[in-house]
């Protein structure tokens, strides 16, 4: 079945709601607490109306699978991506990864460096990132104390 990238839109809300706040969407955050429906609603606003923020729902055929996202500044642009429970191990993150690539070129010509912020224990997300040609340049440590 064809897979694609489209814009996300207004009617899009509540599914990117549902999708944030995964159990494991969030286990995998850098923040990790659930999101608010009223904080979401203000962020998803800004970032349809943001040109610096590309939001896109990865698709297969008619059906909603992922969201992809861009941060753009200046000539980088820093990723985030999840792929709903249903249609998780199957091998949509790196695809979805492939198309953002040419999704990137076209809607933010300037940007030349792609990053993303992946947990050191999120190994599916830095095995997507590998497979698409990402490599790791530094790690960072934390304790609790």
């Amino acid at each position: 079945m064809d897979t694609y990238l489209r814009k996300a839109t207004e009617a899009d809300k509540d599914l990117l709601f549902r999708w944030a706040n995964d159990e494991t969407v969030r286990k995998n955050a850098f923040s990790m607490k659930k999101i608010p429906y009223q904080e979401h609603c203000a962020w998803f606003a800004h970032a349809l109306h943001c040109d610096t923020i590309g939001l896109y729902i990865y698709m297969q055929g008619e059906t909603p699978v992922g969201q992809i996202r861009v941060n753009a500044a200046g000539n980088e642009a820093e990723i985030s991506y999840s792929v709903d429970t249903v249609h998780r191990g199957q091998g949509h993150g790196t695809a979805m990864v492939a198309l953002l690539n040419e999704q990137v070129r076209k809607d933010f010509p300037n940007v030349k460096i792609l990053t993303a912020k992946v947990k050191t224990q999120n190994q599916v997300s830095r095995s997507v990132f590998q497979k698409n040609g990402f490599s790791s340049y530094y790690e960072c440590f934390s304790k609790k104390v």
